[in-house]
C-alpha cells in the first residue's frame, strides 16, 4: 500500500515537472527562433524569396521586370509583403513569416501527440519541437518550409477527425489546407494525393464502396489543377526565349560530369542471351504465385497490392516490395499470418528467386553499371542502388542525413520500423480511435517518405522532408513510450522512466544543441563557421553578403572598375548596387533559372548577363581594372584556366562565406 502511494506521487511529481519542462522548452523556443532575426543578410534561397516580394510590392504580382512570374511560396511572398508595408525590413519581413508559422506548428504537435499516445507523449513531443535546433534553424530561414510544416501538420488534424473520427465536415478542411499548401510550397501536391489515402483506410473487407469511388473522384479531380500548379514553371510564361540560343549545346557540354551511364539490370540483359533464359525461371515462379493471388480477386484492392509486389520484385525494385507489403498490412487488407501460410508459400518463393537472380545476374554482368569503377565492392554497392533506387530514398533521404545527422536519422527510422512491426504483429483487438490514429499516422509518414523520395528535387538536402520531422517525432516517443511500457512491470512507474527514456535518447542526438541555440543570433552560428559541410546544408548554409559589398566599396570605383558577379553567388546586389553584369559559367546548372530574354538579362537582378568565356575575357581585357565576386569552390577552378592569361589575384577571401574577389591585371 505504502509502495503504491510512492509511486503514485512519484508519477504525479513527474507529470507535474514534465508539463514545467514543456512551459520552458515552449519560452526558450519563442526567444530562439525570433532573437536577433533580422539581424543578417540574405542566405541565396532567402534573396530569391525577397526580390520577388519586390516585384509583389512594385507590379502586385510576382513578375520579374524581364518577363515570367515567381510562384515558389506566393503565399509567403504576400506575407512578407505586408510586414514589410508595415515597417519590416526586407530581411525580417520573410523570416517573421516563417518563424510565426513554426509556433503555430507546436498545437498541432501536441494535439496529434495526445490523440494517440496520451499526455505524456504530447508534452514531450511539444518540448522536443520547441528546442529542437532544425526546427529553430528552418524557422528563421525565409523560405516556404516552415510554413508548409505548419500546413501539413493542421492537414493531418483534419486528416484524423474524417478517417478516425468519421466527422464528414472535415473534408472541407482537407481540401482547403491543400489548396493552401500548394500555395506555399509546390511539394503541397503531396497533400492532394494524401487525400486519396481515406477510403483505402477506411476500406470495406479489401473492397470499395461506391460512396468512396466518388470520393476518389472527387479528389483526384482537385489533384489536376493543384499538380499542374505545382510542376508548372511559370518563370518561362513571356513573349521571348528565356534562354541562350545555344542552350542545347551548353547542357551538351555539361552532361559528361554528371552521365554515369548506369542503367537498370534488366535493360542489359538483351546483351546476355544466356541471362535471358535464365529470367524464364523467376518469370514461371511469378506464374506459379499469380493463381494464388487470383484467389483473391474478391478482395481485389489486396489482389492489386499483392500482384504490383510481384511485378516489383522481377524489375528488382525491393523497396516497393517491402513498403507496399509494410503498407499492405497496415491498412488492414492482408494479416501477417495469411502472407506466411502454406498457400502463401509460393508468393514467398517467387520473391526470394527474383532476388537471387537479379543478385546473380548484376554480378555477372556489367554493362549495366556504366562508367563506374570495377570491384567487388563498387559493384554491391552499385546493386542496392538497383534494388532500392526507386523511389531513391537512399540518395534524396539517406545520404544527406547520414551526411548531417546520422544518429538522428538511424534511431528515427529504426523507432518508426519498430512501431510498423508492432502494429503489424499485434493481436488481434478491437481496434481503438487511438489504435486507427497510429496506423493512419504511420501509414501518412511511409506515403510522404517514398513520395518525397520519387520526387525530382533540384539538391539532395535534409531540407525536403523537413515538414514530416514533427510527425515522425511523434511516432518516436510513442514507440519509447510503448517500449518502456511494455519492459517496465510497475504502471505508475513506467511514466517517470518513460520521460527519462525519451529526454536521453533526444539528448543523444544531434538535434539537441543548448549552446547552439544560446549564440543562435552570433555570426558564428549564423555563417556555420567551423561546422561541416553536411550539416551547414541541414541547417542551411548561410554567406555574409554584406562583408563582400562592404570590401567592393571601400577597394573598388565603380566609376572606372569593371565589377562583375560572378558565378556561384548571388543576393550581392541586394547589398552592392554597383554591379556591371553577372557572369555565369556555361556550365553552371543555374543557367537555365537565371537567364532571361534570350540569355542576355540575369532574372534575378535584371543586370546585363554574360556566359561566354569569350566575351567575359575580352571585356576584361578592355577594363583598366576588373573585380570579381565568385564562389572559391568549384566555380573558381572551373574559371581559372581560362583567365590566367589576364593576371588574376584573389585579393580577398570571405570568412563568413565561400565568396572570394579576384583582381585582374591585364597588360
Amino acid at each position: 500500500m505504502i509502495d503504491q502511494s510512492i509511486s503514485k506521487a512519484i508519477h504525479k511529481v513527474g507529470q507535474l515537472s514534465l508539463l514545467a519542462l514543456a512551459g520552458a522548452a515552449v519560452i526558450i523556443g519563442v526567444i530562439v527562433r525570433f532573437k536577433g532575426l533580422g539581424t543578417w543578410p540574405f542566405t541565396a534561397d532567402e534573396y530569391y524569396l525577397a526580390k520577388s516580394v519586390e516585384n509583389v510590392l512594385r507590379f502586385g504580382l510576382p513578375a520579374y521586370e524581364c518577363g515570367g512570374y515567381y510562384t515558389r511560396g506566393v503565399l509567403p511572398q504576400y506575407l512578407a509583403a505586408g510586414l514589410q508595408l508595415v515597417g519590416f525590413s526586407a530581411e525580417l519581413a520573410p523570416r517573421a513569416v516563417a518563424a510565426t508559422a513554426s509556433l503555430l506548428v507546436l498545437p498541432a504537435v501536441w494535439l496529434l501527440a495526445r490523440r494517440i499516445y496520451g499526455s505524456t507523449a504530447g508534452l514531450l513531443v511539444l518540448a522536443l519541437v520547441a528546442i529542437s535546433v532544425w526546427e529553430v534553424e528552418i524557422a528563421r530561414f525565409g523560405r516556404m518550409y516552415a510554413p508548409f510544416q505548419t500546413v501539413f501538420l493542421w492537414y493531418l488534424v483534419c486528416f484524423f477527425r474524417y478517417t478516425v473520427d468519421r466527422r464528414q465536415h472535415a473534408v472541407w478542411g482537407m481540401v482547403a489546407l491543400s489548396i493552401v499548401g500548394v500555395l506555399v510550397w509546390e511539394g503541397g501536391v503531396l497533400l492532394a494525393v494524401a487525400n486519396l489515402l481515406p477510403p483505402f483506410l477506411n476500406h470495406s473487407q479489401g473492397r470499395l464502396t461506391v460512396g468512396q469511388f466518388r470520393y476518389l473522384g472527387y479528389m483526384a479531380l482537385l489533384l489536376v489543377p493543384i499538380y499542374w500548379f505545382a510542376t508548372h514553371d511559370f518563370r518561362y510564361l513571356s513573349d521571348v526565349s528565356t534562354l541562350p540560343p545555344n542552350y542545347d549545346a551548353l547542357v551538351s557540354a555539361a552532361r559528361p560530369d554528371v552521365d554515369t551511364g548506369v542503367r537498370p539490370i534488366w535493360m542489359a540483359l538483351p546483351g546476355y542471351p544466356l541471362w535471358l533464359v535464365a529470367a524464364l525461371l523467376p518469370l514461371a515462379t511469378a506464374g506459379i504465385a499469380l493463381q494464388w493471388i487470383i484467389q483473391f480477386r474478391d478482395r481485389w484492392l489486396l489482389a492489386a497490392g499483392l500482384l504490383i509486389v510481384l511485378v516489383a520484385a522481377l524489375l528488382h525494385q525491393f523497396l516497393v516490395v517491402f513498403a507496399l507489403l509494410a503498407l499492405l498490412l497496415l491498412f488492414r487488407l492482408s494479416h501477417w499470418r495469411e502472407l506466411f501460410c502454406g498457400p502463401a508459400l509460393r508468393f514467398v518463393i517467387a520473391i526470394l528467386v527474383a532476388a537471387i537472380f537479379w543478385t546473380a545476374a548484376g554480378l555477372a554482368t556489367y554493362t549495366w553499371q556504366g562508367d563506374q569503377a570495377p570491384g567487388f565492392t563498387n559493384v554491391a554497392i552499385a546493386l542496392v542502388y538497383q534494388f532500392f533506387g526507386y523511389p531513391d530514398f537512399l540518395e534524396m533521404i539517406a545520404r544527406p542525413w547520414a551526411r548531417a545527422v546520422p544518429i538522428l536519422g538511424i534511431s528515427l527510422l529504426t523507432l518508426m520500423a519498430a512501431a510498423a512491426l508492432r502494429m503489424i504483429v499485434q493481436k488481434d483487438v478491437k481496434s481503438t480511435a487511438e489504435h486507427s490514429a497510429e496506423r493512419a499516422l504511420l501509414i501518412m509518414a511511409i506515403v510522404m517518405v517514398l513520395l518525397t523520395s520519387a520526387g525530382d528535387a533540384p539538391r539532395t538536402e535534409t531540407r525536403y522532408i523537413f515538414f514530416l520531422y514533427p510527425a515522425l517525432l511523434i511516432i518516436a516517443v510513442g514507440t519509447l513510450i510503448h517500449a518502456v511500457e511494455f519492459l517496465s512491470g510497475h504502471r505508475n512507474m513506467s511514466g517517470a522512466l518513460a520521460i527519462a527514456a525519451v529526454l536521453g535518447w533526444f539528448v543523444l542526438t544531434e538535434d539537441y544543441q543548448p549552446n547552439h541555440l544560446r549564440n543562435i543570433d552570433t555570426a558564428e552560428i549564423n555563417f556555420r563557421h567551423d561546422m561541416s559541410s553536411g550539416r551547414r546544408s541541414h541547417y542551411i548554409n548561410r554567406s555574409d553578403g554584406r562583408r563582400v559589398a562592404d570590401w567592393l566599396a571601400a577597394h573598388a570605383n565603380p566609376l572606372t572598375d569593371l565589377i562583375i558577379s560572378g558565378s556561384g553567388v548571388n543576393a550581392l546586389d541586394y547589398y552592392y548596387p554597383h554591379f556591371d553584369f553577372v557572369y555565369v559559367h556555361p556550365r553552371d546548372s543555374r543557367l537555365r533559372a537565371w537567364a532571361c530574354k534570350r540569355g542576355t538579362v540575369d532574372r534575378w537582378s535584371n543586370l546585363p548577363l554574360v556566359y561566354s568565356i569569350s566575351t567575359l575575357q575580352s571585356r576584361i581585357a578592355a577594363s583598366p581594372g576588373s573585380y570579381m565576386v565568385i564562389d572559391g569552390g568549384r566555380q573558381l577552378k572551373l574559371l581559372w584556366p581560362n583567365v590566367e592569361h589576364l593576371r588574376p589575384v584573389v585579393v580577398w577571401h570571405n570568412r563568413y562565406g565561400s565568396e572570394v574577389i579576384i583582381k585582374f591585371r591585364p597588360e
